[in-house]
């Protein structure tokens, strides 16, 4: 005995006629790989709510010789994670000066 449900996208059946005996299902849904197509209805929280501080702005500073000149105030300015504890803006001496070759 089959029983086609039409808004829910399943076949269901029985293997007998028996009234006691349940139905079985088939999932019929169109399976699509990756993304859902609509996002609208995902409600996303912020991973950080606040500002992300940067923990080793030494390692930041060794890569501005592969940053355009023109963006080096970004990171310099990035806010940091210091050994005292504090969230602070970088410092001078938190820079590390990359001299023009």
């Amino acid at each position: 005995m089959l029983d086609l449900p039409k808004s829910h996208q399943l076949i269901q059946f029985k293997c007998g006629f028996n009234e006691g005996s349940e139905f079985n299902d088939i999932n019929i849904r169109k399976s699509v790989a990756g993304r859902p197509l609509c996002l609208k209805s995902v409600d996303l929280t912020l991973l950080y709510p606040t500002d992300r501080t940067v923990t080793r702005n030494k390692d930041m500073m060794d890569l501005l010789k592969f940053i355009p000149p023109i963006k080096h105030d970004y990171y310099k300015n990035l806010r940091t994670n210091r050994h005292d504890g504090s969230s602070n803006t970088a410092d001078k001496e938190d820079f590390i000066y990359i001299a023009d070759e």
